[in-house]
């Protein structure tokens, strides 16, 4: 009773009059919930939107600042009611229940209120523990030493403290080394994917320094960014079985400890399924993504980028039927209207693909959505201005519509504006797949869509795409959602022996 009578006298002489948050089921009218549930739908998706539906006035206005001001506040004032649905034993959890009660615990303290803040401290420290949480731990034990020090006189509360801060400032300390080395490993990888030959060798070079470290102690953290860097040492020479066997070790680890840790379960199932896709291991894929499905809530934007990767496992697997199945628990998932439009862009693509698959008797479905072939060929990609290359796949797939469906007058048309695309934007340099399968693509107008005559005119082209393996973990899967020498097959089976002439 102490101590909440302490917490009701601070609460009190700081003037608390009520707290300020904002929910998706608040019913209230003000203009801040509309503000949420506006963005929330993606009505809102510039300040000018936002200004000109409150105010019919530029994003300027002084009226709309003062209210974005405010609702950004309220947002952040949100986050501190946070309640997880997660397990008591799991990392995340703990990390949120540490950062939000040492704060509270050093506020008390700084307002007077030792006893409990001593006490929410203790709680942090012993929390940190269980999980072996070497910053919370360094944080709680650091802050509790001194009060034992300066208030209580407690010597030997003061040295257990202080031990407990040495020991795990030295761990901390290692987890940062092994944090910087990391964030060094994929710091040039931010702006490009193309692969360096020095990723290797200096991958290499840091795991050495770390493996008497990673001996040493069991710190979660230490082993998630150790073990990372080994595994981008053999991911940056394209020794995928390697990658699959240090992931498998990888799980091992985490999954003897007492607590859940689950960003390294994911963050090694992402490179085992990586590797999978290009070994075109469907089996150990699968098993890979099942690992990440109990510990990724649908809808977020690691479900959608982990759904993705298996889709392109099973496309690259052949597995086709399982691939529209991917497609269809997605697309139909409650959140995806919801999500962020380049999420929905590439998601739209796939289906492009997937019905692709179908129209060609590729997969074999009851039912499905319809798709407006029509519409399709006859529009123009647009998608995000091209910056990250998603014309290229649209563009294509309008391309093998076009040649299975025998409307070789609307694709030869279509020819004539892929090869000024090709110039501008498919260099040979950073898309040599996607240069040759459509240079490959432009013979079939050349030999009149005569079939011997498009194998004997592509044969150059189609020889460098087999000498040039395709790199998923280049990101190349936007782009290229089923292999092109898989594509190639399914249009030289639908051309025919014969000459076409255009009237």
């Amino acid at each position: 009773m102490r101590i909440l009578k302490e917490l009701v006298q601070v609460v009190e002489n700081i003037n608390l009059t009520s707290a300020e948050i904002i929910t998706s089921d608040n019913k209230r009218k003000s203009k801040l919930q509309q503000y949420y549930k506006k963005i929330l739908t993606g009505e809102f998706q510039t300040d000018a939107d936002a200004s000109q539906f409150f105010y019919n006035d530029v994003p300027s206005d002084s009226r709309y600042k003062s209210l974005k001001t405010n609702f950004r506040q309220i947002l952040i004032n949100t986050l501190f009611f946070y309640k997880s649905k997660e397990k008591a034993n799991d990392y995340l959890e703990a990390t949120l229940y540490c950062s939000r009660n040492l704060l509270a615990g050093r506020i008390l303290i700084a307002l007077s209120s030792k006893n409990a803040g001593i006490d929410l401290c203790q709680r942090v420290l012993r929390r940190a523990l269980e999980v072996e949480h070497s910053e919370y731990i360094v944080a709680a034990s650091k802050d509790l030493r001194l009060v034992m020090s300066a208030n209580q006189g407690d010597t030997k509360k003061f040295n257990y403290y202080n031990d407990l801060y040495k020991k795990h400032k030295t761990i901390l300390d290692a987890e940062s080394l092994a944090e910087e080395y990391y964030s060094l490993l994929i710091l040039p990888y931010a702006k490009s994917k193309e692969k360096r030959e020095d990723t290797s060798p200096l991958a290499r070079k840091y795991y050495e320094q770390l493996s008497l470290l990673l001996e040493k102690y069991t710190s979660p953290r230490l082993h998630m960014f150790g073990r990372a860097i080994e595994v981008i040492s053999y991911l940056a020479i394209n020794d995928y079985p390697t990658v699959i066997k240090l992931c498998e070790k990888a799980y091992k680890f985490f999954n003897q400890k007492e607590y859940n840790y689950y960003t390294p379960i994911k963050l090694f199932a992402h490179q085992e399924l990586i590797s999978c896709i290009q070994l075109k291991n469907y089996q150990q894929g699968k098993k890979a993504i099942e690992k990440t499905f109990s510990i990724t809530r649908p809808g977020v934007k690691n479900w959608y980028f982990n759904q993705e990767l298996y889709l392109v496992l099973t496309l690259h697997s052949k597995e086709y039927n399982e691939a529209y199945h991917v497609l269809h628990k997605v697309i139909n998932s409650r959140n995806f209207s919801k999500t962020v439009p380049h999420i929905k862009e590439r998601w739209e693509i796939h289906k492009i693909y997937i019905y692709f698959l179908i129209y060609i008797k590729k997969i074999t479905v009851v039912e499905q959505q319809k798709f407006r072939i029509g519409k399709f060929l006859n529009s123009v990609p647009t998608y995000s201005k091209d910056k990250r290359g998603l014309n290229i796949p649209i563009l294509i797939a309008q391309l093998l519509f076009m040649i299975v469906k025998k409307d070789y007058d609307q694709a030869i048309n279509r020819f004539e504006a892929i090869k000024k695309y090709v110039s501008r934007y498919v260099s040979k340099e950073r898309n040599l797949r996607s240069n040759c399968f459509i240079n490959m693509l432009l013979q079939i107008p050349n030999s009149s869509f005569h079939k011997a005559g498009v194998i004997r005119k592509a044969q150059n082209y189609y020889d460098t795409l087999l000498a040039t393996p395709l790199d998923i973990a280049g990101q190349s899967h936007e782009i290229e959602i089923i292999p092109y020498e898989d594509l190639w097959e399914f249009i030289l089976e639908s051309l025919e022996t014969k000459r076409y002439d255009r009237r």
